[in-house]
């Protein structure tokens, strides 16, 4: 007589073991088989490097139409610029708006570097393009600035048939923004510059430069490798004769005590008749006699 399977008896469990034997021969290799799966999975790992490089290649080259990062969450930089930098000299409309930038910062840096100039640190990149200096150490990790050389290189590469400087600028018209771009000057002496030649109503010669406070003589020669004194400045000149002690010391070279002592001299000998005579004044520094000579005359 025929009973029911049990599947919770003896039978039951003989059943399963017999069905689990006939799933493990399904998955039995032989040892040629084993070795097409191994070298399979190297291949797919080989080929990981290809399709991550090949990734951020369509991010940074893909078409104009390709969406690109927001340019107020720099965040994403990491996405569509991956491990590459640029140096921001050279950079295009399309690999700059990729990194972040927006159309104008674009086309301030496009028109710094169409006079020659070169950036040479994020302070100054940011500064260029205008763009906030949160924003700008953001992206720093995906720039590469030129090393010293370059940086000091203040004039662009010659194309053929042009002449292979830039013709220099007047140091007169120079403001603080030109006069910034120029490499180890910055805001700070770009300003003390017009300042002093505010104070002096112009540059009259090239080596005046040279007295600006705080700027040592490598600095100065390299504005002066772009910049000369083009428009010398109508200054009126005091007549030594005449002038007061406060009209003297209003002068860049004097002091108090040196136009006391001009005043002096002129006191005793009745009547200046040049400003050369003041090197009869003892003590009185011969070398500002040259310089307040652009400013001074004596009158017969």
């Amino acid at each position: 007589m025929m009973t029911n399977r049990d599947p919770d008896g003896a039978d039951g469990l003989i059943y399963f073991v017999m069905t689990l034997r006939k799933a493990q021969s399904r998955f039995r290799f032989d040892q040629k088989e084993r070795n097409g799966i191994f070298f399979l999975l190297v291949f797919i790992l080989l080929l990981q490097p290809v399709f991550l490089g090949m990734e951020r290649a369509f991010l940074i080259m893909a078409p104009e139409g390709t969406a690109g990062p927001d340019t107020t969450g720099i965040d994403d930089y990491a996405v569509y610029a991956g491990k590459y930098t640029y140096n921001p000299n050279f950079l295009t409309d399309y690999r700059g708006y990729v990194l972040g930038m927006t159309t104008e910062e674009i086309d301030r840096l496009h028109r710094f570097r169409s006079e020659g100039a070169y950036v040479a640190d994020i302070r100054e990149f940011a500064r260029v393009t205008g763009m906030e200096k949160e924003r700008s150490w953001k992206m720093e990790p995906y720039l590469r600035f030129p090393e010293k050389k370059a940086k000091e290189s203040f004039y662009r590469a010659p194309v053929s048939g042009e002449r292979e400087y830039l013709e220099k600028a007047d140091l007169n018209l120079a403001d603080e923004i030109a006069l910034d771009r120029v490499y180890g000057i910055g805001e700070t002496l770009s300003r003390r510059i017009v300042k002093y030649r505010r104070l002096l109503g112009g540059f009259s010669l090239d080596e005046q430069l040279f007295e600006v406070y705080g700027l040592d003589s490598v600095a100065a020669r390299r504005v002066l490798e772009r910049f000369e004194v083009r428009s010398v400045p109508r200054i009126r000149k005091l007549d030594i004769n005449k002038v007061s002690v406060s009209e003297l010391q209003s002068l860049a070279y004097l002091n108090r005590e040196e136009a006391m002592k001009i005043v002096a001299y002129r006191t005793v000998a009745g009547h200046v008749k040049s400003v050369d005579e003041l090197r009869k004044i003892e003590d009185f520094p011969p070398a500002k006699i040259d310089r307040i000579k652009l400013y001074l005359t004596a009158e017969p």
